[in-house]
């Protein structure tokens, strides 16, 4: 009757009989909608909260899916991997001035300059 409606979003062990209790249910899905997020800074931490809340979840079959996600994933990916591949260029222009010039404090201007712009270019 009134939950019938959504009898597609469960699947059950068994058949379901009017008047008895409902066989166990193997898997259900739920349609899941997100406000208008702004950026990276709202929409990771929503993606994270909602794969908290599933995780918690006491079945060993639960995921998330949506198609909004891969886009997500690569705003996360990519931010993290920025700041590391920037630390792994430092280290580099670090070590080859220090080959090159042989001079620690020579070398270490030039790391500070090298930060310096890197901090006008992204801010």
């Amino acid at each position: 009757s009134h939950g019938s409606q959504y009898k597609a979003n469960f699947k059950f062990e068994g058949e379901l009989i009017c008047n008895q209790a409902a066989p166990r249910i193997k898997a259900s899905k739920f349609k899941l909608g997100y406000f208008k997020l702004q950026g990276p800074e709202e929409h990771i931490p929503a993606r994270s909260t909602v794969t908290q809340v599933i995780n918690s979840a006491a079945s060993p079959y639960k995921f998330s899916h949506s198609k909004v996600y891969a886009a997500w994933e690569t705003d996360q990916i990519i931010g993290y991997e920025l700041w590391r591949n920037i630390g792994l260029a430092m280290v580099c222009v670090f070590c080859v001035t220090l080959v090159l010039l042989c001079n620690i404090q020579i070398c270490i201007m030039v790391i500070l300059i090298v930060a310096v712009t890197l901090t006008d270019i992204v801010g």
